[in-house]
């Protein structure tokens, strides 16, 4: 019985979020024209936010996920800033934006086309992260908006409970935008949905994940752009064994 309730909630999560991925899709070809006004990104966003936060809330319920990103809760009032995080789930993004109304997240192109986060994130405005010239101008043009933006700089999902080499667009975006580097750090007890890990496997239930909030960087007078990424970097190096995956 545990084992197909868990195969049915399972189901219903995936019902869920592909039902309202491709309706957004569908919407977003209809509003076309308005994708580039930032009214219209804003209560994107924001439809996005509550869509997300009711799906996990439910899932909740079920006792078979567990995420606790409140802490980034207090980022919510907090002026734009890049939140810089380790990434080892595909859902990070959306853990995020459940708690996070005004956040715009920098995916893979590929994501992107995909057919059921397509409409999402083309009526958020998401920044694709492999067209250099379009990011930098894009990521500079959100946070001047004063909303916060989201990357993963290690550019792929975590392979281990250590940081890959972190890429250093964003520390580029953070010295022409001036703002600062919020780094977040995101606790799992499951490779679900992590680097390798195949569709098919069935993951140990519940699935568990917690956001700390770490320390928020400034860049110095005299420090350039790629000395600025690689002290972030360092420090995600010195700090991530803190946060390793609890046993399952």
């Amino acid at each position: 019985m545990k084992r197909l309730y868990e195969v049915l909630i399972t189901v219903i999560a995936l019902s869920y979020l592909t039902f309202f991925g491709v309706s957004l899709s569908l919407s977003s070809l209809l509003l076309l024209p308005f994708w580039k006004q930032l009214w219209f990104q804003q209560v994107g966003r924001r439809v996005l936010h509550q869509l997300l936060a009711i799906f996990f809330a439910g899932l909740k319920l079920s006792r078979l996920l567990i995420v606790d990103f409140s802490a980034v809760d207090a980022l919510k009032n907090e002026p734009a800033r890049i939140i810089v995080a380790n990434h080892p789930c595909l859902m990070d993004a959306l853990f995020f934006s459940s708690r996070l109304p005004d956040l715009v997240s920098v995916m893979k192109s590929e994501v992107l086309k995909n057919p059921i986060f397509f409409g999402g994130a083309k009526l958020c405005g998401f920044i694709p992260s492999d067209l250099p010239r379009e990011f930098i101008s894009s990521c500079f043009e959100i946070l001047r908006n004063n909303a916060h933006l989201l990357l993963f700089p290690e550019g792929t999902r975590s392979k281990t409970n250590q940081v890959n080499t972190f890429k250093k667009g964003f520390a580029l975006v953070a010295k022409k935008a001036n703002v600062p580097v919020q780094a977040v750090f995101i606790q799992a007890n499951t490779g679900f949905l992590g680097k390798g890990w195949s569709l098919w496997r069935r993951p140990h239930f519940p699935l568990q994940y917690r956001a700390f909030l770490g320390e928020c960087f400034y860049q110095e007078q005299d420090e350039d752009y790629k000395q600025f990424a690689s002290r972030v970097e360092q420090y995600f190096r010195n700090h991530i064994p803190d946060y390793q995956s609890p046993p399952i």
